[in-house]
């Protein structure tokens, strides 16, 4: 099973909660190359919990999320307790092996949700992903149109060799931009180069690179971020980053410098440090700017776990110079199901569907077993496989069929997060 860093998670290459995996033994790298922020873009993307497998049942225990909600903090109550605001929400969108195949992030304005866009990833033979397709909501038409797609290119390894983005325009997909990597011969990446695509002259053009170097344990050592300059012909550096490890492999720290052209040399700007809690995860982390005569933070993030073990929230702070402590202004909640393969028999869940049979075109449904923050999606097909309906509603409210459907037997199948419910109906008029 792959996981994929996407689009939205991978806005900048960030040092946040959760790097571990990246920083270990890095097989995939996207998004655009910025070394800038500290920020917990990374984490959003981790969508796999705590694991365990039971042997004598033969079964496999994952915790995937359902759904993550995010809060910006707009005042405080009386008693000086925080109060949240919720702007926006993703859900995810899993198959029967638990690889996430959908994720749609909806906003909150004023109260009222809408769509904003969805992510529709494929996979190939091996599980690995070979597109990902990003698409945005169109009101006017009440559907969701294609913007963007990406695809994915491997070598005999499975090791990522190449992403392309392709853009929809006029109906038809043009060529924006390409990432290729190479690889040491113990398979750690050690180059990514980003190329724009020139129309004008049909090549692609080089735009920015990051080059790797590896420590005996195979842990990321150093990450520089370079600019091709046209009118030098060659790579300028602009950024990079070193990383500190404790005796269990894990990174504690991390030191961002940029490059001054005039000295030829890398000045420190800001410094890193992570702390883990008694069971070795993740706890917070503070980003602090270097060669200041006074302590100058800039952010800093708290994690929080369920009983579970699975990240619950990630607070976002900013340092309060005034007060000298952090302030919280953002947090993000992440809400955990369990997902089983295996020997399944003794769990399987009971989700009960009933609608009025004779059936009028526009009476409501209603299933039972739902989870009432989740967003399922209902299809409608005849013994043909000819699609007649889909929908999209929430677990927690009936849902109408208004298109018209002769009498007939029909299949009918529910997604959302975790849930896959497929029943064969019998409809009469």
């Amino acid at each position: 099973m792959i996981l994929l860093i996407d689009e939205m998670s991978l806005k900048a290459y960030t040092i946040s909660l959760f790097l571990l995996c990246f920083f270990v033994a890095p097989k995939q790298t996207f998004g655009q190359i910025d070394q800038g922020k500290a920020g917990s873009e990374l984490l959003q993307n981790n969508s796999f919990g705590i694991r365990s497998f039971n042997l004598e049942s033969v079964v496999e225990t994952n915790f995937l999320r359902d759904s993550s909600h995010t809060f910006l903090l707009v005042d405080e109550s009386e008693d000086g307790s925080p109060i949240w605001d919720i702007i926006e929400a993703f859900h995810f969108e899993y198959d029967h092996l638990g690889n996430e195949v959908g994720k749609v992030l909806r906003e909150n304005v004023n109260g009222v949700w809408s769509n904003r866009t969805r992510w529709e990833t494929f996979y190939g033979y091996d599980y690995e992903i070979t597109e990902i397709d990003e698409l945005e909501w169109t009101s006017e038409r009440s559907e969701w149109e294609k913007k963007n797609k990406k695809v994915f290119t491997y070598n005999v390894q499975n090791n990522l060799l190449e992403e392309l983005l392709l853009l929809r325009e006029n109906n038809s997909w043009v060529r924006s931009e390409k990432r290729k990597l190479s690889y040491t011969e113990g398979s750690l990446i050690s180059k990514e180069t980003v190329y724009s695509w020139d129309s004008s002259n049909e090549n692609w053009e080089a735009v920015e690179r990051l080059m790797f170097t590896y420590n005996n344990d195979r842990l990321i050592e150093t990450q520089v971020l370079q600019f091709w300059d046209d009118s030098l012909e060659t790579w300028v550096n602009e950024s990079s980053r070193t990383f500190e490890y404790n005796q269990d492999n894990k990174v504690i720290g991390s030191m961002r410098s940029l490059w001054d052209v005039e000295l030829e040399s890398w000045i420190n700007t800001t410094s890193l440090s992570i702390a883990y809690d008694d069971k070795g995860q993740m706890a917070s982390t503070e980003e602090q700017v270097v060669g200041s005569e006074d302590a100058e933070y800039t952010h800093s993030e708290e994690a929080l776990y369920n009983a579970d073990g699975n990240l619950n929230q990630i607070i976002q702070k900013r340092w309060d110079e005034t007060e000298e402590e952090w302030d919280s202004y953002k947090k993000e909640l992440n809400f955990w199901s369990v997902h089983m393969n295996g020997n399944l028999d003794q769990y399987t869940a009971d989700i009960n569907c009933y609608f009025a049979n004779p059936y009028l075109q526009g009476l409501p449904w209603h299933c039972d077993g739902l989870k009432s923050d989740q967003l399922y999606t209902i299809e409608v097909f005849d013994t043909w496989g000819r699609a007649f309906h889909k929908a999209v509603f929430k677990g927690s409210d009936t849902f109408r069929i208004n298109s018209e459907i002769p009498p007939g037997f029909y299949t009918v199948v529910l997604r959302g997060g975790l849930d896959v419910h497929t029943e064969k109906v019998f409809i009469r008029n």
